[in-house]
């Protein structure tokens, strides 16, 4: 199973929480005028498991997900809609605000 990068940020009323799957350190996709930068400033660089990331998710306020893993366990633990999810490069993209 993948495992992924989480970034858990907490400010005022909100809880940042940023995941994507671990292949995807380091590399930027661009897709016309949107670019996508998956960094450890932004995802952190705590790997958990794919299920410590889907826990991790039910902490935030406003989640970004990036990679095919976690957006696919996302969809499959009723989280996220496949609706909500556009790609970059191929690359699926979701920011779920609660």
């Amino acid at each position: 199973m993948m495992d992924v990068y989480m970034n858990i940020q907490r400010m005022k009323n909100d809880t940042i929480v940023a995941i994507c799957d671990s292949n995807l350190m380091g590399k930027t996709f661009q897709d016309g005028p949107l670019k996508l930068e998956v960094n450890e400033r932004f995802y952190g660089t705590n790997r958990v498991s794919l299920q410590e990331g889907i826990n991790g998710i039910k902490q935030g306020t406003n989640i970004n997900l990036v990679g095919e893993a976690i957006i696919t366990e996302a969809i499959n633990q009723g989280i996220l809609s496949k609706y909500a999810i556009i790609e970059i490069s191929g690359i699926p993209h979701a920011i779920i605000i609660v």
